[in-house]
Formats: structure tokens, sequence, C-alpha cells
């Protein structure tokens, strides 16, 4: 698997020199990197790769799957995630146990 890029932003967004498109950075797992002011870092649950690949043209977000875990930054509250997780086709299982970081259990709530 390839290594994330890691960068310490002020802007949540950045520019990849090879396609000079702006993006959100990906998540480096380094707690002790401080996050741009009012991004959260996210993880959920995914069934696959196809899940992977809607959940990021629906929020337009990157982000780093590793197994079945997809972790990723966003400025949105945890309610409009998951209302546009929601709107993605057999994402449900993503929508279920998304949570910030330090919250994350991978466990489902059924009552969503």
């Amino acid at each position: 698997m390839p290594m994330p890029i890691e960068a310490v932003l002020l802007n949540p967004y950045c520019m990849n020199v090879a396609t000079k498109k702006k993006e959100v950075p990906i998540i480096r797992e380094d707690e002790n990197i401080k996050q741009p002011i009012g991004v959260k870092k996210y993880k959920c649950r995914v069934e696959c790769d196809v899940d992977v690949e809607r959940l990021r043209n629906r929020l337009k977000v990157k982000g780093v799957l590793v197994g079945n875990e997809w972790a990723f930054n966003d400025r949105r509250t945890l309610k409009t995630i998951r209302k546009l997780m929601g709107e993605c086709v057999d994402c449900h299982v993503a929508q279920q146990t998304v949570k910030p970081s330090a919250d994350y259990t991978g466990e489902r709530d059924y009552t969503i």
C-alpha cells in the first residue's frame, strides 16, 4: 500500500503538485500534528472500495483507507456528514459507523 503524503497545513486545502488541483490533505495519524482550525478527523467502516469511491465523490474529500476503515478530514458537522452518506447508494455501514476519530469504535448505530 502506498504511503500517504503527510503535510501540516494552515488551510484545509493543498495544491496537488502532480494534478495542479486543490485537494483536502490526507490525514496523518500522528496526534501531535495540529489540525487546521475547524477541521475534524472522522473515521467510518466501509464494506468495499466502491463505497469509498461513492463517499469520496459525494463528500468531496480525500482520505486514507486501511483495511475496512476509512479516515478523512472535514469541516462539516457529524449530522451533515451522515445526511450526505445516507444519499449514497449502499453506504449504510459508513453512515452508521462514522464518528470523530477520538470517539470511533467501529460499532454500528442501528438507530440511524
